[in-house]
């Protein structure tokens, strides 16, 4: 187990999925997304924050003003 003054070493080397989510609360859902294409699924935390990016535009940032069972992903200006 590493110690936390590695904690920043350790996530730099973090392999995650081409499209996910993270920290979910129960009954809540995930605050965390990032993918190339918006969610419409459940388990989405009311204003949770999702990174859309694709080759040519970049990164967007996009905010759920839906609820945990039914995602409405709006971009934030």
């Amino acid at each position: 187990m590493s110690s936390v003054h590695n904690l920043q070493q350790d996530l730099s080397r973090v392999d995650l999925e081409a499209t996910g989510k993270i920290m979910n609360i129960p009954g809540v859902g995930a605050l965390l997304g990032w993918g190339t294409s918006l969610p419409t699924d459940s388990g989405w935390a009311k204003g949770a924050i999702f990174h859309k990016y694709d080759g040519g535009v970049g990164v967007r940032l996009y905010q759920n003003a839906g609820d945990n069972t039914t995602a409405s992903f709006a971009a934030i200006p």
